[in-house]
């Protein structure tokens, strides 16, 4: 269940192999290039990114062969880091977008430090999460290809287990990719994507030294002229945070986050605040203190209305409250933050409906789709509206940042119960 459909899609063929790529946002903002990581996973798992940056942004996603929307081969050549960069920039000059600002996760990042390099006008900013050296999938080791009696561990990393225990595999590396508690769903999910490719696709896109980038690391860290953020979680099982470390500390000029806990897809685990640093980063308004401190003013007292568009049982208590509400207080200011079919009812009362009530996405018509005919399993669509609910709750951030309030009044939010709960 996707929060938001892309607004074109297709597939190029470029440098001898078939790519596949969504857009999404207007094409009249300023683009971003969400780059792609190994082929274990397609571009969707910058799922909970693209809501947010597709309000300010045009948002451009790509598959690289052997994963998502792209041709299946096992051609190791497909797979080569400066051809997937290239893959990149070609698809750049297919959208007709001079540069963009550039985002890589894992083996993304070293796409992004290398797109950065090679082609320094086509990058306008880059900002890179769990970097990983290419040297980590590329790199000779003998052990992958031996046979061993049994696999324990990382020993599992090895194609003869890829291709008889694929489903074991899976299950241990994405539950090292997303060691914090409570993972569960992305998990799930990931193992879901990584079934769209196959084992020999994944042999073939790693230990290989011909797929190393020709132009060393050293002089593709100094070629960089573009601002850079580096963000590593501390608890990364895959990648060391040495390694944003150590480029923070060749190029003191770019920035490096740190977070305590995350794993490796942070911004899948701890993404309310990464969507917070990517947007600060590329430039879009931030949340204040203000938000949560309002300064000492004869203004009227003002509180922010959350209901649930699940049912409209949730409303009609909540015109009940704020009808109570302005009988003890005459002066108190309410604003709704709702959407259809909630926002029907508030408006045949009267209510101040939010102007940001509008951008919301859909949860009513996201559930219609998962109940079918007859019922909702509400935990299974919990788990699906995800998506969905961070995409809510960065609005809601927004309609905080621009108006402070006195209180936020919740009925059933469960966007705002987890994210603020998580980001207290």
């Amino acid at each position: 269940m996707r929060a938001l459909e892309p607004i074109e899609s297709g597939q190029l063929t470029t440098r001898g192999f078939r790519i596949g790529y969504d857009v999404f946002g207007k094409r009249s903002q300023p683009s971003l290039l969400l780059l792609p990581t190994w082929q274990i996973s397609p571009s969707r798992h910058w799922d909970m990114q693209v809501p947010y940056l597709a309000r300010s942004f045009r948002v451009i996603t790509y598959d690289p062969p052997g994963i998502g929307t792209a041709q299946r081969t096992d051609d190791a050549a497909a797979f080569q880091l400066d051809r997937v960069v290239d893959y990149g920039a070609d698809l750049l000059d297919h959208l007709g977008v001079g540069n963009a600002g550039v985002v890589g996760l894992s083996m993304g990042g070293a796409y992004g430090v290398w797109m950065a390099a090679r082609y320094p006008e086509r990058v306008s900013k880059l900002f890179v999460i769990g970097t990983v050296l290419p040297e980590w999938a590329f790199a000779d080791d003998p052990s992958f290809w031996a046979r061993r009696d049994s696999y324990d561990g990382w020993e599992k990393r090895n194609a003869h287990y890829w291709r008889e225990h694929y489903e074991d595999w899976l299950t241990f590396f994405m539950a090292q990719v997303f060691s914090a508690p409570h993972s569960t769903k992305a998990i799930d999910d990931a193992i879901a994507w990584a079934n769209e490719t196959t084992p020999e696709i994944l042999i073939n896109s790693v230990v290989n030294p011909r797929l190393l980038p020709a132009m060393p690391l050293d002089d593709a860290i100094e070629r960089i002229r573009c601002p850079v953020l580096l963000m590593h979680a501390r608890d990364d099982q895959i990648a060391d945070i040495a390694t944003s470390r150590a480029l923070a500390e060749a190029r003191p000029d770019w920035e490096l986050i740190e977070f305590d806990a995350g794993g490796h897809a942070v911004h899948i685990r701890n993404a309310a605040r990464v969507n917070v640093e990517l947007g600060r980063f590329f430039g879009l308004p931030q949340p204040s203190r203000r938000m949560v401190r309002r300064a000492l003013a004869k203004s009227p007292p003002r509180i922010l209305m959350v209901s649930s568009p699940v049912g409209l049982g949730h409303v009609h208590r909540d015109l009940a409250i704020a009808r109570e509400l302005r009988r003890l207080a005459p002066e108190l200011e309410i604003d709704w933050l709702a959407q259809d079919p909630v926002t029907r009812v508030l408006r045949a009362a009267g209510e101040t409906i939010h102007p940001l009530s509008c951008e919301l996405h859909s949860e009513s018509g996201l559930c219609e789709r998962l109940a079918g005919e007859h019922e909702l399993h509400v935990f299974s669509a919990y788990r699906e509206l995800q998506e969905t609910f961070l995409a809510n709750f960065m609005i809601f951030l927004e309609a905080v940042r621009d108006r402070p309030y006195d209180a936020w009044v919740g009925d059933e939010a469960w966007e705002l119960d987890y994210y603020l709960h998580e980001n207290p």
